[in-house]
């Protein structure tokens, strides 16, 4: 089994899912990120093709529309990522917002933030920046408590295989 060190997220390696049904809303949505740095964005047009990305593939940041084939499109994407038990955040970015659809979202515990497109005064792309950064910065200093539950999960093996050496633990590798 390899253990491979991990540096620090930033802008440029953080790995980001865009999900977005809407082709223009897509495009703005890329446009803004590549704008700000972001180098590594995968894109998906419906939640399940989302979770299909998510089963194959780790994201730093999953981006998700709320209402896209289903009502609650994005409700699907969290309850992948928690169910899977993974360390991606879900940041939902939405023109459909509703206080019920926030509060259910940050109640299950994996959503790290939810924004309107309509917001007043300001910029949605450069909330959404903002967000992904605080996101990165945090687990930058905190790293994933999924992480550390898993570690002492495995605490045996790993002692009879690493016992005295440096080692990283992401997404249970």
């Amino acid at each position: 089994k390899e253990v491979r060190g991990m540096g620090n997220l930033d802008t440029v390696n953080a790995r980001l899912l865009l999900v977005e049904d809407n082709p223009r809303a897509m495009d703005m949505l890329n446009r803004w990120l590549v704008r700000f740095g972001y180098q590594f964005l995968t894109e998906a047009r419906s939640a399940a093709e989302a979770n299909q990305f998510i089963s194959k593939e780790h994201f730093d940041v999953i981006v998700a529309d709320m209402r896209m084939e289903a009502a609650d499109s994005a409700f699907t994407i969290i309850d992948e990522v928690r169910q899977r038990n993974i360390s991606s955040v879900v940041i939902v970015f939405t023109a459909n917002e509703t206080w019920l659809d926030c509060r259910k979202a940050f109640r299950q515990r994996v959503c790290w933030d939810y924004i309107s497109k309509n917001m007043e005064g300001t910029n949605p792309y450069e909330e959404l920046h903002n967000s992904i950064q605080e996101a990165i910065s945090y687990f930058n200093r905190w790293g994933n408590r999924n992480d550390e539950v898993w570690i002492i999960e495995n605490n045996t093996e790993l002692l009879e295989k690493f016992r005295g050496q440096y080692i990283a633990v992401i997404n249970h590798t």
